[in-house]
């Protein structure tokens, strides 16, 4: 049990979600003083009463959480101030389906920590592709109904939490201690009728450490979202955006589709194919009939979810308590693409249809672009399940508060890519003779032979002479591929082409911790409290395509895969010394060791000062260092595989031009980790006060400066070209001399310094017979965010990114809500500042965003809560920017509502 002390003069009131107190008055605190124990608060292992430290930490409490309408907790963090660019279900065709992340302060997935009722999360098996593969803790599976608030350290946490705390600590507080049974459900539906959502939660709880000896806590979550496609919004409709002033985006793997005389360059366009003045569907455009992808995917995928959380604990003594947590989720996701295209990722000519060819209407060899229709609409589905088990035990034995527990998590994720087509079976059906020439290894394009093609990757070789060496057969079966009317192909070939594509992603996070706290001796301004920890834990993470997305045999897919594990083990210390009753001093230091997957070690301190000159006014400031040892994604052996569009190569194309077709050129990129790295390192600093003129009011401002060196990156794809044109191990050319490949991995060449201001505003109000009004108002400004790198031509050079794409200068949020009687009335909403966007409209900038959300909710029946929302009350939609193309062409998936004005209906109904 938490030992009882007075009360302080400064406290917070975190737990209900209300403002910072540092004002009491004589009848508040007296009430007080009866219910305060010595708590955690996030950035400290101290327990203690006066929950305004040094450290800026923001409180989001569980009833701001339900007005926001948001289905997931990534869905509300997004809103947070000090947020970068999102990481969820927008993100479609990311290299991360089905997972969700929190970037603080711009500085990357990877750089914020996520903890649950402080302890950490597994990776998400499948790392997202973000110039590296970076990693992340998913934020989409936590079940919304099991969470009472979240706590957000905006200075970052490296010698409390771990080293990789640099941007800041996001500590999710799950519901406990509660006796009671409630259930609840809810409906909603966007105002077009589509992305319907289910769901249901149920919580209860039994019994009372104090007088029971136990409490046990059950939660269960269960919801569903219907997808929603491209076509069905305004912003989101079309690739062609020339209408909007920006450009036409559309896909030259058309359908109908072209071919080309590979020797006289003339074009056949298939029937179908609209006129050159046509905007939108198929159109001919700078040469190709123009496929617009927008028409077929989706812009949010369906999603199915199911979360158990339960919390037991039992009082072994008065002093003792054992407990455990377990958490269970699941989540299925579907999300729907279109046909592949005839793109030939690999360049073994699986494009080429040779002269003499009943499909080929030129007497030369041609290249085709096209689609497979007749395969089917290509379609990424999977399951995410996550298993979590704490075992614990706490306590206080001779002054000293512990506490110790086992640490269990599994995250395995299967995951499907439907309806591809295969560029060997491809080949089988347009060209047989190159196909068994290949096989034989022989060189019938010109391209090389296999074994040139693949130099960098024998394994790929091989696989490919083992499927070419089958054509015959299929090809005896099927005949020529019709490209021109595929309803024309025998019975079965679009079958034959066909391939579901696997991957399977697993990650793991063993570990065990324990820490031990007390007051050691009193000081002028209150009692010495030290706290020292240790932690070890085992962290393993494998992503493991089938061999056709290894291989890249999969038209038109980009594919990831890692493996690798590691231990690391950590021990800290933190000192909290009230030198006066005004100034308070807080110290703190962790060395943290990395083993497997590269050997690191590094010991991260941090300082704290908090000064109250006045009942009403507090000062504080923070120091801290902190290093991120490279991620298991970074050091992996195992390769991604993308590509790079528009490079210009600087061996054939020594003088841009734009009749050489080596001036712009789509290169396939493999990319690989590196075991050479070493740990980032970086230091952060925060300088600012809370004023709380009285019991209603609190201003809190706090700046904040963070500088990274030797960050982990990569080479822009037209620099390491540049560099390395004639580096076969880096830039791989086929016999003629073209780029075929380009090998990247990860490098230490960048740094990055930022620094800005938080403010927040809290206000209750007591409006008479109006009722009482609770207001929340936040607000985030970035002054500079400088990125140092190297230009394409190897030069240095520093960008200032603040104002830019994915940069935004400044967000803020608000929420309001009027308790009025049996009435709860809610205003709230986010903004997003513009920034200069990309594209051909980076000359005027991509506009602010501001997004309202509305509600109600009536008590009025015994027992029962009844509430409707209204999120994007006014409909509006990401801001244009023609950055992007595919599904979310026309806007940045990482800012925006693409959903639109959405309507809910919640009940929730409390059994006892």
């Amino acid at each position: 049990m938490l030992k009882r002390t007075m009360l302080s003069r400064s406290l917070l009131i975190a737990f209900s979600g209300s403002a910072t107190l540092l004002y009491a008055s004589p009848a508040s605190a007296q009430q007080a003083t009866q219910q305060l124990q010595r708590v955690e608060i996030t950035g400290s292992r101290i327990k203690r009463i006066d929950a305004e430290t040094a450290n800026p930490v923001q409180v989001i409490s569980r009833k701001e959480i339900e007005r926001t309408g948001a289905a997931t907790l990534n869905d509300v963090l997004q809103r947070v101030t000090g947020a970068g660019g999102t990481l969820d279900d927008r993100t479609t065709n990311g290299f991360a389906p089905g997972g969700g992340g929190l970037n603080l302060r711009g500085l990357g997935f990877n750089s914020t920590l996520v903890l649950v009722n402080g302890r950490r999360l597994p990776t998400y098996p499948f790392a997202e592709q973000v110039g590296t593969a970076q990693g992340f803790n998913d934020l989409q599976n936590i079940p919304l109904a099991a969470v009472d608030r979240v706590e957000i350290l905006k200075d970052g946490a490296s010698a409390i939490y771990g080293a990789d705390a640099v941007a800041g600590v996001v500590n999710i507080i799950l519901r406990s201690d509660y006796r009671g049974l409630e259930a609840g459900a809810s409906v909603g539906q966007s105002s077009r009728g589509d992305g319907t959502t289910y769901g249901t939660n149920l919580v209860g709880g039994f019994g009372s450490l104090d007088t029971d000896r136990y409490n046990i806590l059950f939660g269960i979550n269960i919801s569903k979202s219907d997808a929603v496609a491209s076509s069905s919004r305004p912003w989101g409709y079309t690739e062609d955006l020339r209408g909007q002033g920006g450009r036409d985006l559309r896909s030259s793997y058309g359908f109908p589709g072209t071919i080309t005389d590979s020797v006289t360059n003339a074009k056949f366009y298939m029937n179908g194919c609209g006129p050159t003045t046509q905007r939108g569907g198929s159109s001919i455009r700078a040469g190709y009939c123009r496929y617009d992808r927008a028409t077929f995917g989706s812009m949010l995928p369906s999603n199915e979810r199911a979360g158990l959380y339960s919390k037991l604990s039992i009082a072994v003594t008065s002093d003792i308590t054992a407990y455990s947590e377990l958490m269970l989720t699941r989540d299925k996701f579907d999300s729907l693409s279109w046909p592949a295209g005839s793109t030939d990722d690999v360049g073994i000519g699986a494009n080429i249809i040779p002269a003499g060819s009943p499909v080929n209407p030129f007497p030369n060899d041609a290249t085709v672009r096209t689609r497979f229709p007749d395969v089917g609409n290509r379609a990424n589905a999977g399951t995410s399940d996550m298993s979590r088990l704490i075992l614990g035990i706490k306590g206080t034995t001779s002054g000293w508060d512990w506490d110790g527990a086992i640490n269990l998590n599994k995250i395995k994720i299967n995951n499907s890519a439907t309806n591809n087509a295969l560029n060997s079976r491809v080949m089988c059906l347009t060209n047989p003779t190159a196909a068994a020439a290949y096989a034989a290894g022989g060189n019938p394009l010109g391209l090389g032979t296999l074994d040139q093609i693949f130099a960098a990757n024998p394994a790929y070789a091989t696989y490919f002479k083992n499927e070419l060496s089958q054509c015959a057969t299929a090809f005896a079966k099927y005949g020529y591929y019709n490209y021109q009317n595929p309803s024309l192909n025998t019975a079965g070939t679009a079958t034959y082409l066909r391939h579901d594509s696997s991957r399977v992603g697993d990650s793991s996070l063993n570990g065990f911790d324990f820490h031990i706290g007390r007051e050691l001796m009193p000081l002028a301004g209150g009692p010495l409290a030290v706290a020292l920890g240790f932690e070890a834990r085992k962290e393993k993470v494998s992503d493991v395509p089938d061999q056709q997305l290894q291989t890249g045999d999969t038209l038109s897919i980009s594919a990831a895969q890692a493996f690798g594990s590691r231990t690391v083990s950590a021990g800290y210390a933190e000192l909290n010394a009230p030198v006066t009753k005004e100034l308070e001093v807080n110290a703190a230091v962790r060395y943290d060791k990395y083993s497997g997957n590269g050997d690191y070690a590094s010991t991260s301190p941090k300082l704290g000062l908090r000064y109250q000159p006045m009942k009403s006014l507090l000062l504080r400031a923070t120091a801290s260092e902190a290093f991120r040892a490279p991620s298991l994604f970074e050091t992996s052996p195992a390769q991604q595989t993308s590509f790079a569009f528009s490079i210009q190569d600087p061996t054939l194309c020594a003088v841009i031009s734009a009749t050489n077709p080596d001036c712009a050129i789509d290169v396939r990129r493999v990319q690989q980790g590196n075991p050479n790295l070493k740990p980032e390192t970086s230091r952060a600093y925060t300088l600012g006060f809370v004023v709380e003129p009285n019991n209603d009011m609190s201003l809190s401002l706090d700046g904040w400066y963070i500088k990274r060196r030797n960050e982990i990156g990569a080479f822009t794809d037209q620099l390491l070209i540049n560099l390395f044109a004639n580096n076969p191990n880096i830039v791989v050319r086929d016999v003629a001399g073209h780029i075929v490949q380009l090998n990247q991995v990860p490098v230490q060449l960048n740094a990055t310094q930022t620094w800005g201001i938080d403010t927040e505003l809290s206000m209750r109000s007591d409006l008479g017979t109006m009722g009482r009004l609770t207001s929340k108002l936040g607000y985030s400004y970035v002054g500079s965010y400088k990125f140092s790198t190297l230009d394409d031509n190897g030069q240095p050079t520093v960008a200032e990114f603040n104002g830019t794409y994915n940069q935004p200068r400044w967000r803020a949020n608000w929420d309001f809500a009027l308790s009025r009687g049996d009435f709860e009335y809610s205003l709230g909403g986010y903004m997003v500042a513009g920034y200069d966007g990309l594209g051909t409209i980076a000359n005027y900038g991509v506009a602010s965003m501001h997004i309202w959300n509305a509600g109600i909710s009536y008590k009025g029946l015994k027992n029962l809560t009844i509430g409707f929302q209204v999120s994007n009350l006014f409909d509006q939609g990401p801001r244009f920017n023609d950055e992007t193309s595919g599904s979310s062409a026309g806007y940045n998936t990482q800012f925006g509502d693409p959903m639109g004005r959405f309507f809910k209906i919640s009940m929730n109904y409390k059994f006892f």
